[in-house]
């Protein structure tokens, strides 16, 4: 017995400590901010999630432990907004169904709400990320496939046929690899040496691009960077329902791959990687809603089939999208209108009635009102327009840049309406008009049949503007600029690429071959306003031999109202004695296009090319106001009046001469 004792103790021994030692090692219940943190950044990860932007959603991952841990982030009380490409969202109306969005568009992805911002960040986030990130760094980022985007973002990247706005050229570019920066998605990628912006204009003017972002690629890599960093943040398309500043920033990756192949899904042909610190592989899964890394790991909903281009006609996929027949006002309603009767315009060219429309909005603007202006078919001269009136849809923003606080069609005619005839307001009558309100909101009928405008009124409202130090908005009334349209931009961009190629812009770029002369004739001409022989072709060859002189241009751009066959001939025949690659701007096919059959809107569009595509010092305007003496001096010294209501890049640097 005691034999068997002895043979039986061991054993027992031995199973308990077994039991003991099992029991030690058996791991302790997962927190649910474990069970989120290795979803994303994979097993054994030690991330600080309150130093991260973004959060996956419950409908992104797959552990019911980490689903736990945003339920945690976001109770009942706990406001909630979706990452979103133009703005977040608020996750209530994603929830709902709504696919409307504060711009007045549909929704940009399908499967919006699939990243949230985090509600426990805790380090303040950045307002200029593109800065803060070196070079060479690996920097979070997420992206989705094209059959996600609204049809109308349904272009391919990499080495692809970019689809840019109303224009599509089957020719591949090498357009790079499109990413948002998204700290928290766990995903990923090298930004090698990058170049930086402030914001998406700031590229533009860099590139020299009206013509949207299709050459930055190419043009960066022959910079001898591999990638762009901008930040989208102040673009206009970005509007946050939260109303905060999320320092939305761009990355594309121009090199490698993203340069060669095209890219439609949501992996791009580049490395990725994951991990705390970046130090893992990451594969990622083509079947995923956005960028991801792969089976096991947090991954975005896959977009609704029904989105998908191939279920859709291209005509569609290039339509603009429809707004909602109510889309929210970004804009308060103005306290007060001042209506400007068309009698204080007459009718002329658009530079003149550009300049009577920026002493509307001024005075109005000062008062926190709105300028009521007529429409360009009531002031614009058919003289300038082949003797045509300009069509009556067209508005003034089809020109310009219009801020719908400061210029409107039309003021309210069914409330309190005070009228005035041949009087400048000063700044007694202004406030007691404003304080008569009762309740509705006030308008100011101002006409002046008997009055020139620029003889005149002009002075009068000039010195009623400075008088009026009191006015509520004097001290906050901007300088009253003026930007080209979109449309104008866009048009001007497609002159520039027909004539000269894609790549031909490069007016921020000192050694730019390009020279650009916009050549006035027609009023100048009957009118007598240019010396005898001053636009001769010989005078007008020897200003440009005498342009090319100075900047070294081998390409120009000639603008001009000329269009007498024999006159256009001989001087393409002179300056191509001057110039490797000469053109007009009647080489342009305005025909078949669908745009306005409008010569106010197509030298807007002229302007606009011309911006782009020479440096200012190339810049050569043949008017009158150019004339030069025989010491080289202008004899009207533009510089002196300000800037021009037309805008060009700034002002020309070489003088006309007649002899």
């Amino acid at each position: 017995l005691l034999c068997v004792l002895c043979l039986l103790l061991p054993y027992r021994i031995a199973v308990e400590l077994l039991r003991v030692v099992d029991n030690g090692m058996q791991p302790e219940p997962q927190t649910p901010l474990r069970a989120y943190v290795e979803e994303v950044y994979g097993i054994g990860a030690d991330v600080d999630m309150c130093t991260k932007e973004l959060v996956y959603s419950t409908s992104s991952l797959q552990d019911e432990a980490a689903r736990a841990h945003v339920h945690e982030l976001f109770p009942d009380s706990e406001e909630c907004f979706a990452f979103g490409a133009e703005g977040d969202v608020c996750c209530s109306k994603i929830a709902s169904g709504n696919v409307s969005r504060a711009r007045g568009t549909t929704r940009w992805a399908s499967n919006e709400g699939s990243l949230l911002y985090n509600p426990r960040r805790c380090d303040g986030g950045s307002t200029h990320r593109s800065k803060e990130i070196r070079d060479g760094d690996w920097v979070e980022v997420t992206r989705w496939g094209r059959s996600c985007r609204r049809l109308r973002w349904h272009s391919c990247e990499g080495l692809t046929a970019v689809r840019q706005f109303y224009r599509h050229d089957e020719t591949p570019i090498p357009y790079g690899c499109w990413f948002f920066v998204a700290s928290g998605t766990g995903v990923f990628v090298n930004v090698g040496r990058a170049l930086r912006f402030d914001s998406r204009s700031t590229a533009s003017e860099f590139f020299g691009s009206i013509y949207g972002d299709a050459h930055w690629c190419a043009d960066a890599v022959n910079r001898g960077y591999d990638s762009i960093l901008f930040r989208a943040e102040t673009s206009h398309y970005v509007v946050h329902e939260s109303r905060r500043d999320r320092d939305l920033t761009e990355l594309v990756v121009c090199t490698g791959a993203c340069a060669s192949e095209e890219l439609c899904g949501v992996c791009p042909p580049l490395e990725l990687r994951t991990g705390a610190e970046a130090s893992e592989r990451c594969q990622c899964d083509e079947t995923g809603g956005m960028l991801n890394c792969g089976a096991g790991r947090a991954s975005a909903p896959a977009c609704e089939e029904s989105d998908s281009l191939s279920q859709t006609s291209m005509v569609a996929a290039l339509a603009p999208t429809p707004l909602p027949s109510s889309p929210p006002s970004p804009h308060p309603p103005p306290r007060c209108y001042v209506r400007f009767d068309r009698s204080m315009f007459g009718r002329a060219g658009i530079g003149d009635i550009t300049g009577k429309l920026a002493t509307c909005a001024a005075f109005a603007s000062m008062w926190g009102c709105v300028a009521a202006v007529p429409p360009p078919r009531e002031t614009l001269s058919e003289s300038h327009n082949d003797g045509r009136r300009v069509d009556a849809s067209l508005w003034w923003d089809i020109y310009w840049k219009i801020d719908p606080t400061t210029l409107t069609r039309s003021a309210p005619t069914d409330g309190r309406v005070q009228r005035l005839s041949d009087q400048v307001p000063d700044g007694a009558y202004m406030r007691q008009w404003l304080l008569q309100r009762d309740g509705e909101v006030p308008v100011l009928e101002l006409s002046f049949p008997s009055r020139d405008f620029w003889s005149d009124l002009h002075a009068e409202f000039a010195l009623r503007t400075a008088a009026s130090p009191t006015a509520p908005h004097a001290r906050l009334t901007p300088v009253f600029t003026w930007e080209l349209s979109a449309l104008a931009l866009r048009v001007g961009g497609d002159v520039i690429a027909d004539l000269f190629g894609r790549y031909a812009s490069c007016a921020d770029d000192q050694s730019c071959p390009n020279a650009c002369m916009h050549l006035r004739m027609g009023d100048m001409i009957t009118e007598g306003r240019y010396p005898a022989g001053c636009t001769d072709v010989a005078a007008v060859a020897r200003n440009a031999a005498s342009l090319q002189r100075s900047t070294n241009s081998s390409r120009i751009f000639v603008m001009t109202d000329e269009r007498r066959p024999a006159y256009l001939s001989s001087l393409r025949s002179a300056l191509s004695q001057i110039y490797g690659t000469v053109r007009f701007e009647v080489d342009f096919d305005w025909e078949g296009r669908d745009l306005p059959n409008d010569n106010y809107f197509r030298m807007h569009a002229l302007r606009a090319a011309c911006n782009s595509f020479s440096a200012l010092r190339a810049n050569l305007e043949y008017h009158p106001k150019n004339l030069c003496n025989a010491g080289g001096r202008q004899l009207v010294d533009r510089t002196s009046t300000g800037r021009d209501w037309l805008p060009w890049r700034g002002r020309a640097l070489e003088c006309v001469r007649c002899s």
